[in-house]
């Protein structure tokens, strides 16, 4: 990232990307989380983004609609 984040805010950009697909949580045998692996929608976004070797800024309303989603998401 460019800037410090808290622990708190960290997980929850991780749940997100998890509930919307993209990450999935490797456990050990006891049920802690060892790490966090792309899903197969993540490989294909990966690879649709580097073929384009760089990413466009969002738009106002890109984030604005970002914002607002993330903030009435509800709780699965």
């Amino acid at each position: 990232t460019r800037y410090l984040i808290s622990e708190l805010a960290a997980e929850n950009y991780l749940m997100w990307l998890i509930q919307v697909g993209v990450l999935r949580r490797e456990v050990d045998g006891q049920g802690i989380t060892d790490g966090f692996r792309l899903t197969p929608l993540g490989h294909q976004l990966v690879k649709k983004y580097a073929a384009r070797g760089s990413l466009s800024q969002p738009s106002m309303s890109d984030r604005f609609y970002n914002l607002i989603n993330r903030w009435f998401r509800l709780p699965i």
